[in-house]
């Protein structure tokens, strides 16, 4: 997208050259991060993830994602954007480990009361279970632990 963009706005030898060198040092793409951890979510669960049980599938990622917070991705992996696809990998884990027979059963024999039920619960655990679980400011998924006044890890 900006490769094509920029060369609309401004079709010179000089920024094809800049764009195509950008291209090769993998530093074009900062703005499409989610469709590379997509591509990376993806062919992970095709090599790795789809080999192993649910479970095991699940504890796998999880603890990928919470030592690739640890680590400073730096230079061309940098642009890869390695961190925010290890910090979003626990909600491409929830979604691929849960199991759809539950979904199917719960939507079929739904109930106001068990809509309310699922909905109040949702909320309690938003506004009042995580504010008293964390103590203080959380990490963010866009980049390493030890940025943003974490300290030394």
């Amino acid at each position: 997208k900006p490769f094509v963009m920029e060369l609309m706005m401004d079709p010179s030898v000089a920024l094809l050259h800049t764009k195509l060198g950008e291209l090769v040092r993998l530093e074009l793409f900062h703005p499409e991060w989610y469709l590379q951890a997509l591509c990376m979510w993806r062919g992970s669960a095709f090599l790795v993830w789809c080999h192993l049980r649910p479970s095991a599938s699940l504890a796998g990622m999880l603890f990928l994602s919470c030592v690739g917070g640890y680590a400073e991705f730096r230079g061309p992996i940098g642009n890869l954007k390695l961190a925010e696809t290890l910090g979003f990998l626990p909600y491409f884990a929830a979604g691929y480990t849960f199991p759809q027979g539950w979904l199917h059963a719960f939507s079929s024999k739904r109930s106001p009361m068990k809509v309310t039920a699922a909905l109040l619960f949702v909320v309690a655990w938003i506004e009042l279970i995580i504010p008293m679980l964390a103590q203080g400011a959380l990490p963010d998924a866009h980049g390493s632990y030890t940025c943003c006044a974490a300290g030394e890890v």
